[in-house]
């Protein structure tokens, strides 16, 4: 099942996913970005949900070959900041989404992708599985059906 993981990355609580290029080509100018949803608390019954954007560390790679983590840190100014356990963020009605898109280097189309995440997919204090092996004549392999397994 696809994943979000909440762990730390360089010492920092993160939220992190990951895309892979499974394509022939390269992407170029890539970007991501991700938004989460979330239960209105607010007084205002009109709005039933509030919509906010994650800050990301990574959101733009000028080549895009392999696989890619994207890290959004869970800090004070995050929308995620207190929600540290799965009740909180059922709780919550947390949902996570994301978009991709690039310029595929060969045929100049642009590539896109899109996800959304239920709370119930974000597992905690967990790390995906490495999914790329460095050979000895320095070539790469990359195991796509490993993108959303987790230790």
């Amino acid at each position: 099942d696809k994943a979000l993981i909440v762990d730390y990355e360089d010492g920092q609580k993160a939220l992190v996913f990951r895309v892979a290029n499974g394509r022939a080509t390269q992407i170029v100018n890539a970007e991501v970005s991700v938004g989460l949803i979330r239960r209105n608390n607010a007084e205002n019954p009109y709005i039933a949900r509030r919509m906010y954007d994650l800050t990301l560390q990574n959101n733009r790679s000028a080549f895009f070959a392999l696989s890619w983590n994207v890290v959004h840190v869970i800090d004070e100014t995050s929308p995620l900041w207190g929600l540290d356990e799965p009740a909180k963020l059922a709780a919550e009605g947390i949902r996570i989404h994301a978009t991709f898109v690039g310029i595929d280097d060969v045929y100049a189309q642009t590539v896109h992708w899109w996800q959304a995440y239920t709370s119930e997919q974000i597992v905690f204090a967990s790390r995906f599985e490495d999914m790329i092996t460095f050979q000895a004549d320095e070539s790469v392999i990359i195991d796509y059906t490993k993108i959303h397994l987790y230790e």
